[in-house]
């Protein structure tokens, strides 16, 4: 009976660790696959973190992280390892991006100011010339009060006027250029 009893206790410690050597056999097999898969996945991260196509290197890249979330467990002596490697990856596609971005933002805001200031050139251009038209309308103005009674004296005032009135057309089409310039500065 002794026999009997002792042989049950052996099959059954045998049977326990025959599942306990597959069972972790198993699991250093699961931790091998899925270093390869993290291997894969570090590799594609690297490809796509020097991928200058931001909108679908960036859905790439999101997706390799939702991805690397599944590859567990890792064999402990390389977790850390091919984790800080998979970050480090992803990390450098996401500095580049921002700083691509943040150049081009600094790029937009130096060509606005750039503009801006050439339309306040312009604007200031503008109201010079309005300053001299307005000078010369003044000018006529004074000479047509000033004219002597004479046979050329309708021919001139005519002419001065004439001039008076194309230059006050200069005037408006400037005025509306200015009001158009300090629109587009405010927009």
């Amino acid at each position: 009976d002794a026999d009997n009893l002792w042989n049950q206790f052996q099959s059954a410690t045998q049977a326990f660790f025959d599942r306990r050597t597959k069972y972790f056999d198993n699991l250093d097999s699961t931790r091998k696959d899925n270093k390869r898969r993290a291997e894969q996945l570090i590799s594609r991260a690297n490809d796509w973190s020097r991928s200058d196509d931001w909108k679908r290197a960036g859905q790439e890249i999101k997706g390799l992280q939702k991805e690397w979330k599944s590859v567990n467990p890792l064999p402990k002596d390389d977790a850390d390892n091919l984790w800080n490697q998979f970050q480090s990856a992803t990390q450098a596609f996401f500095d580049r991006r921002a700083d691509y971005f943040e150049n081009q933002s600094i790029n937009r805001k130096q060509k606005l100011e750039s503009a801006i200031h050439k339309a306040e050139e312009a604007k200031i251009r503008i109201e010079n010339s309005l300053d001299h038209d307005q000078e010369l309308i003044a000018r006529w103005r004074d000479s047509i009060n000033n004219l002597h009674p004479g046979r050329r004296e309708s021919e001139i005032r005519a002419a001065l006027e004439d001039k008076i009135y194309s230059v006050q057309d200069k005037i408006a089409s400037k005025e509306q250029k200015i009001n158009d310039i300090e629109q587009s500065i405010h927009d």
